[in-house]
């Protein structure tokens, strides 16, 4: 019936968690010996003479949910998600005054190609232009 699954449901909430992540059922922390469902209880480890361990689970008040602490949900929160988009914006930083640095090394090469040539053009025309004086002092000498 409907108030038995109620009541049902109330128990299993008070006494058992599940990780919001993997869908793991823990025992609730701070109640016993906070392993696995089936895994022992209070009766276990006080009967041993044993500390409790840890719980296994944490309540994250970011996510609003437990957490068992083999999953990560910091993945999830916004202080992660901030931090990844500042590291995405810095290495675009990065690329653009890589890429910058690569064009005017690119714009300087031309330059560079650029003033070689009219070097080379100026010299081979005053090369050509002292050869043309040579043969026209020359036919001068000879005649």
């Amino acid at each position: 019936s409907n108030a038995v699954m109620k009541r049902a449901r109330r128990i299993w909430d008070g006494h058992f968690v599940s990780c919001a992540l993997c869908q793991t059922t823990y025992s609730y922390p701070g109640r016993g010996w906070g392993g696995h469902y089936g895994a022992g209880g209070p009766a276990c480890s006080s009967a041993a003479g044993l500390p409790s361990p840890p719980p296994s689970t944490h309540f994250c008040t970011e996510c609003k949910c437990h957490v068992c602490y083999q999953c990560d949900c910091r993945v999830y929160h916004l202080s992660y998600q901030e931090e990844l988009w500042q590291q995405d914006e810095e290495q675009a930083e990065k690329g653009k005054a890589a890429k910058k640095s690569k064009k005017q090394r690119k714009k300087e090469k031309e330059r560079a190609k650029k003033e070689k040539r009219r070097i080379e053009a100026e010299a081979s025309a005053a090369a050509a232009q002292q050869q043309q004086q040579q043969q026209q002092q020359q036919p001068a000498k000879s005649g």
